[in-house]
């Protein structure tokens, strides 16, 4: 018995988990598959358009069931439905829009009896030549996927590949014949409801082909899987062997195995495999055969056995029976013995191969025969990505990146002896590529005008929309390395300009964020003032918006005001009042430095929301700390040794950046002047002990929202420690404040509580949410009352009004670039502000007035120092201090 007819073996197994938490038992997903409209009548040809979704499985697998044979495709190509269904003339349709449909009662062609499934050979219905599938294949297959990587009832898959594409039907088939289960999603594995659902689901096993790990890869992703994930598989195309050690690694570090698999459509999917045990030996090697399947090396030409290098021949029972082209063809048989997979390879070690080229990876232009796998090897000595592909008129390599295209294309022509106007070099910002991750050479070809293959070395030029396939992918075309499709919006192309120079990246894609991109605190103003110019109003949310998404939204401005989000305000306001009290300007902004830490707290939770929330790597919440970690190190130093210098020591244990940690009463002469960058010393700690608290708590719970209640109840418990720390050493909690800047208000646990305000502060809530906030802060104040001074208070109230209420403002134009500036610079400001007052101080010998014209010019000179050294740090050799 097939495993589509025996389904309900598993009984109360759980066969499929859908995104909106649904979950079907196998005894339910057969009723359900019985009872799709396909039983009844004679056997017939069904065409079913099939995503990742629940109703396409249960159609799927009811065509399976009622004894028809099924051609599938993927969902969204209305122009190949209509094209295969004149050509194949299938009886029963169905589709996600309209259900079943019967178009005839009777078959209008005969079928073979083993026939069960026709799938495209490339993973696109772009062709009408189908792979024609048996029932003893599929089920052949299914059982040997399921054997050789020990899939066991209580693993959980979720798709990764569509169910038209062979790769992703066998990641389906193998759970269904093992009784294991499926989460169903299309989502791309770098969307954050991609994590999300796997932190939900917890499945044990990951597929991809090698796009999908290079995605993950070079997001993070690969090293913060669920650690329900034991088993990884790779197939469909050829992972490089430097990342399939990296991949490697990173399973064996989360206590995963990792399957380099190799397979076709012809061979109902999979022929090979490495086991993990060996990759690290053969990385660039495709294994030994499946069970029950036998490879051998044969003669390219004549077919006879070849001794070391030859074409990879493979016999099992999931060979195809053969190819289709017409509905006449759907009543052949068994055609194929032997699958010639067109892959040179060698036998390296007993049962281990390892494919070398591909036979028909070639082309013959002027006499000379080019492989193509050794054009894609040259570039890549050259330090260029790419891909090779042509016609019998021109060689077309499609590379990522910003280099000259003229250049490559020269140098490899000279390297294989061919016209310089017959190789051709388009650059693209991502190679295109089809629905399963491989790279689509018809797009390619597509992208280049005829005029482009007769100017020297290859200029081109963009032909609109390059591939239906392709929009997803945005593929970026150049002439000769100058021209650039980014996008026909003008507004998205100054975006990317822009943030490729606050990033100092020139591979910006537009459809990242800031978030994606690697931003924080620290840019978050300046990402924010340069959207506010150029798309005008900026989008709430935007930071996790793509580039994309965010030019679209924008809208005009106007001549004489500005909207700026209220963060970016109050940041600039705060940073001002500390150097206006240190000046001494005024008095009044007394404690604005606490307030300063629940901003840091605000502005780190929305660049951080990935990491924070089980959707990105964990560690990127320690890029804050690598950002002030250096320069705060270097000005601590340069002041305990400026106070040698005037004889007026500072306490060594500004050394080691302890100055929280000390900074208390009964130390011998330790007055408030010598609590040099306490802020900075605490907020270094706090986001530390933030990342451990978020790893080893927050992110272990499964339900975003109680990882919000999460963070409130840590917010809330370190306020309450933070409130009665005082009562334990204090008499009179009251006498606190004449103590001046000591432990109690320096420490970790005094500022961690007010750092996690300012997240709990950016977490979306509803206006009911909002009250209880306000509720707790405004408590909080009260309290603080008694122990921490009215200022504080204040500042906590008005910081929570204002973000929770008002979380955009006007402000006059002209002010614009005054706010950002110093909002941007709020960290040099704080560094340098310190040195700047010394003169002054130096030259009154303390003696200064709040309010004369002596502390208004320190306090001006201290912003203006601070901008201006920000913009040195960032644009000259010492940048790197500030990025760690």
């Amino acid at each position: 018995m097939f495993f589509w007819e025996d389904l309900e073996r598993f009984s109360d197994n759980v066969a499929i988990l859908t995104e909106s938490g649904e979950s079907i038992t196998y005894q339910e997903l057969a009723q359900q598959a019985d009872e799709a409209g396909f039983a009844g009548g004679r056997r017939r040809l069904a065409l079913i358009e099939a995503d990742n979704s629940l109703p396409a499985v249960v159609a799927y697998l009811g065509a399976l069931r009622a004894g028809h044979a099924v051609l599938l495709l993927a969902t969204g190509k209305p122009e190949d439905t209509a094209r295969l269904t004149e050509l194949y003339r299938p009886e029963l349709i169905w589709t996600q829009s309209s259900g079943l449909r019967e178009l005839s009662e009777t078959p209008v062609g005969e079928l073979h009896s083993e026939l069960k499934i026709l799938l495209s050979t490339s993973g696109s219905t772009g062709s009408s030549k189908l792979v024609r599938l048996s029932v003893t294949n599929i089920d052949a297959n299914a059982r040997s996927i399921a054997s050789y990587l020990g899939l066991e009832e209580r693993d959980r898959a979720i798709t990764t590949l569509p169910l038209a594409y062979s790769y992703g039907l066998s990641v389906l088939h193998s759970r269904l014949a093992g009784g294991c289960s499926i989460a169903l999603t299309n989502r791309s594995v770098t969307d954050p409801g991609f994590r999300e659902l796997m932190a939900r689901c917890q499945p044990t096993t990951i597929a991809g082909v090698p796009y999908t790990y290079e995605l993950l890869l070079a997001s993070g992703g690969i090293d913060d899987l669920p650690d329900s994930v034991r088993l990884m598989t790779q197939a469909g195309g050829k992972l490089v062997p430097e990342l399939v050690e990296k991949v490697h690694r990173s399973a064996e570090q989360q206590n995963a195995q990792f399957f380099v698999m190799y397979g076709a459509t012809e061979a109902t999917a999979r022929m090979a495999f490495v086991p993990p045990d060996k990759l690290s030996e053969y990385p660039d090697c495709i294994g030994g055969p499946i069970p029950g399947g036998s490879f051998r090396l044969v003669d390219p030409e004549t077919g006879d056995p070849a001794d070391d290098v030859g074409e990879l021949a493979y016999r099992g029972p999931n060979v195809m029976m053969g190819y289709a082209e017409t509905r006449e063809d759907l009543a052949r048989g068994d055609e194929v013995e032997e699958l010639a997979t067109g892959d040179l390879a060698e036998e390296v070690a007993p049962d281990i191969y390892r494919v070398t080229a591909r036979k028909s990876r070639f082309l013959k232009l002027f006499g000379l025969r080019i492989s193509l796998a050794k054009v894609e090897q040259e570039a890549g000595r050259m330090g260029w990505t790419a891909i090779a592909t042509g016609d019998d008129r021109r060689l077309v390599v499609a590379y990522e990146g910003s280099g000259e295209a003229r250049t490559l294309a020269r140098t490899l022509a000279q390297r294989f002896n061919l016209p310089a106007g017959r190789v051709i070099a388009l650059a693209f910002e991502k190679i295109p590529r089809l629905t399963n991750g491989k790279p689509d050479y018809q797009a390619i070809l597509a992208s280049i005008e005829d005029e482009g293959a007769k100017g020297d070395a290859g200029p081109v030029f963009a032909k609109g929309a390059v591939s239906a396939r392709q929009e997803s992918n945005g593929p970026q075309i150049r002439s000769a390395g100058e021209r650039s499709a980014l996008d026909d919006n003008p507004c998205l192309q100054k975006v990317t300009a822009a943030f490729s120079e606050l990033f100092e990246r020139d591979d910006i894609d537009p459809d990242e964020s800031f978030m994606s991109l690697g931003g924080d605190s620290l840019s978050y103003v300046q990402a924010y003032m340069i959207l506010e110019e150029i798309v005008g109003t900026v989008p709430d949310e935007w930071h996790a918006m793509s580039l994309r998404e965010i030019s679209r939204h924008g809208r005009p401005v106007s001549r004489h005001t500005a909207r700026i989000e209220s963060i970016i305000f109050l940041r600039a306001l705060f940073i001002t009042l500390v150097v206006a009290i240190h000046a001494p300007l005024t008095s009044i902004g007394d404690s604005a430095t606490s307030a300063l830490l629940v901003i840091s707290g605000y502005l780190f939770c929305k660049s951080n929301w990935d990491s924070m929330f089980a959707s990105g790597r964990p560690a990127n919440m320690l890029r804050s700390i690598t950002h002030l970690l250096p320069l705060t190190a270097l000005f601590t130093w340069a002041t305990v040794v400026w106070g040698l210098f005037l004889d007026h020591p500072i306490p060594w244990a500004n050394v080691m950046l302890m100055t929280d940690l000390v900074n208390h009463p009964s130390f011998p002469g330790m007055i408030r002047d010598e609590g040099i960058y306490w802020y900075l010393h605490s907020l270094i700690k706090v986001i530390a002990i933030v990342f451990l608290l978020q790893v080893l708590v927050v992110r272990r719970i499964r339900a975003r929202s109680n990882q919000y209640l999460c963070l409130i109840a840590i917010c809330a418990l370190g306020f309450a420690v933070r409130l009665t720390a005082p009562l334990l050493f204090f008499d009179q909690p009251q006498d606190l404040p004449s103590y001046g800047l000591t432990i109690y208000q320096t420490a970790p646990f005094a500022t961690l509580p007010l750092f996690y305000l300012g997240m709990c502060l950016a977490l979306p809530m509803k206006k009911a949410q909002y009250t209880l906030i306000l509720a707790g802060v405004f408590i909080v104040c009260l309290l603080s009352l008694y122990s921490f001074g009215m200022a504080a208070s204040l500042y906590l109230a008005l910081i929570a009004l204002v973000l929770l209420f008002v979380p955009v403002i006007k402000v006059p134009r002209f002010s614009v670039g005054i706010i950002s500036a110093v909002a941007s610079a709020s960290f040099y400001i704080y560094l340098v502000h310190t040195w700047t007052n010394k003169p002054w101080r130096l030259l009154h010998q303390g003696q200064l007035s709040e309010g004369d014209i002596y502390t208004w010019g320190m306090t001006i000179v201290g912003l203006v120092a601070g901008v201006a050294f920000m913009h040195l740090v960032r644009h000259s050799p010492m940048r790197w201090l500030a990025r760690g």
